[in-house]
């Protein structure tokens, strides 16, 4: 953003002249103290384009928390910003959508490499590149004793096979030694989730008490998911609430007092439902309203 700041801009112009809206917000966190000096000296020139600093906090990034954020108002269940007149796009599918409008064709992405490593960096690469070669701009040669995770830290899975390509979907590495808790943490598996889950849940409802969804006024109740796992049942109807998890992993990384695993019960719902043919059924008319402490 701070780089590329004109063609980001330009970019936001074409996407408003494109669904005609007479409105453009660039959304990022106050830290980005660069990127925001450079959008400030340019947006003179952008009418109805304007900036809107959001506070440090997770997930700032997930579009319907966005649309609240920026405009009060809340995607539906299962929904699309543009079912209440929003369009989001991330920076670099406007940097993409900037080069397409010049018959550029999009054959680079970014990658950030972070984690405990010698050299953090954000690099520009070939979509196609051999994964170790890039991993190894990093400063480390030999991988054996880490755990690389193929995203965020809270959000990206580990990544099987360091022999493979950098795809287009790839933004960024964390590497971290074998030991660390969040590599321990991405390692557990599906049955492994189910025996813990089945364990000393309390139904404290602290997951979907933090729950961002939860906090906009959707159904996502991770704590029900929980019960499922529990007791079981055949109400596949009350199953598909495992459908509205974003699967941002707060409630199993921050929430659970006791480490359970409520995100996995939510997957294994939807997997459930899924398979079965049962989709969650969306209110039509429903009047969402965001929890008291999500509206503070």
């Amino acid at each position: 953003m701070a780089i590329e700041t004109k063609k980001i801009l330009d970019a936001v112009k074409l996407c408003m002249e494109a669904v005609k809206a007479t409105k453009g917000v660039i959304a990022l966190k106050g830290h980005y103290h660069d990127a925001i000096d450079s959008f400030n000296k340019l947006l003179g020139d952008y009418e109805g384009i304007s900036l809107h600093l959001l506070p440090n906090f997770y997930p700032a990034g997930d579009e319907q928390v966005l649309v609240y954020e920026l405009t009060g108002r809340i995607v539906p269940e299962t929904g699309i910003p543009i079912m209440c007149g929003c369009v989001v796009i991330n920076t670099e599918t406007a940097l993409n959508i900037y080069k397409a409008s010049k018959d550029q064709p999009v054959t680079e992405t970014y990658v950030t490499l972070a984690g405990d490593i010698p050299r953090r960096v954000t690099l520009k690469v070939p979509v196609g590149t051999p994964v170790l070669e890039v991993l190894k701009k990093s400063g480390i040669e030999d991988f054996s004793g880490y755990g690389i995770v193929d995203g965020g830290p809270m959000m990206g899975p580990l990544l099987a096979d360091i022999n493979g390509n950098v795809l287009k979907k790839n933004k960024g590495y964390v590497i971290l030694k074998k030991s660390h808790p969040l590599i321990a943490k991405k390692e557990v598996t599906a049955p492994q989730a189910k025996r813990v889950n089945h364990a000393t849940c309390e139904q404290c409802r602290m997951c979907t008490d933090l729950c961002p969804r939860a906090l906009i006024g959707h159904g996502t109740s991770p704590h029900k998911a929980m019960r499922f796992m529990l007791y079981g049942g055949d109400d596949m109807e009350g199953k598909t609430l495992g459908q509205l998890c974003c699967q941002c992993n707060l409630c199993e990384y921050f929430s659970c007092p006791v480490n359970l695993k409520p995100k996995m019960a939510n997957m294994a719902l939807k997997d459930e439902t899924m398979k079965a043919g049962v989709r969650f059924q969306r209110e039509e008319g429903k009047e969402y309203k965001a929890d008291k402490n999500r509206a503070s």
